[in-house]
């Protein structure tokens, strides 16, 4: 099966999609660490070149998933995705090119209201900890300016896919906290239709 995390930046999905893969066994393939891997061999640029990367990066997820799932493994990817322009990648990845997948689908959509995640991109940014070809001071300055992606946006809908869709506000919780019963129920639906994914 393939399980998707998506949703805004700071909107919660690289913490959401570390609790499923420890939950279900799953391995997270995410698309800002393929990206930061790009920055280290290519440098870092403006905006048009961020984006460039992010394109390369999101081909490396999806050509990971389908490897992954070619071998009859499940995949966990994480990212912005985008609707209404990843499907096709991703229905090639899973076997279904323009017809029905081969595998099963699901969607998480990780959603924040925008004064916490305004918050979360704040502290990003004052933190320092990301890698700076992310230019999240500039992204968080496009977004106080209204010119950069909120909610409806396409990294804020579910993709036009198949199979279940869950809606998840990860709240204000730490890192690392147990998994909520959203997680929960994602993980044991998971489990219940693939369970040779939980580690030994």
């Amino acid at each position: 099966m393939l399980l998707i995390v998506t949703g805004l930046p700071a909107s919660g999905k690289s913490n959401c999609a570390a609790r499923l893969a420890a939950r279900t066994g799953l391995a997270p393939i995410a698309k800002d660490e393929l990206k930061e891997a790009l920055f280290a061999r290519f440098g870092t640029g403006d905006a048009a070149w961020s984006r460039r990367l992010s394109d390369a990066a999101f081909a490396g997820v999806f050509a990971q998933a389908a490897a992954r799932l070619r071998a009859g493994a499940g995949a966990l990817i994480e990212g912005n995705f985008r609707a209404g322009e990843h499907e096709p990648a991703i229905l090639d990845a899973c076997g279904g090119g323009t017809g029905a997948p081969a595998v099963r689908i699901a969607q998480l959509l990780c959603r924040v209201d925008e004064a916490r995640r305004l918050a979360r991109l704040e502290a990003r940014v004052a933190s320092g900890a990301r890698h700076a070809g992310h230019l999240d001071a500039e992204a968080l300055a496009a977004l106080r300016a209204g010119r950069a992606a909120g909610p409806g946006a396409p990294s804020d809908c579910f993709l036009d896919l198949p199979g279940p869709r869950i809606v998840y506000d990860p709240g204000d919780g730490p890192a690392g906290a147990a998994p909520d019963a959203q997680v929960e129920r994602l993980a044991a639906w998971v489990e219940g239709r693939w369970p040779t994914q939980r580690p030994c």
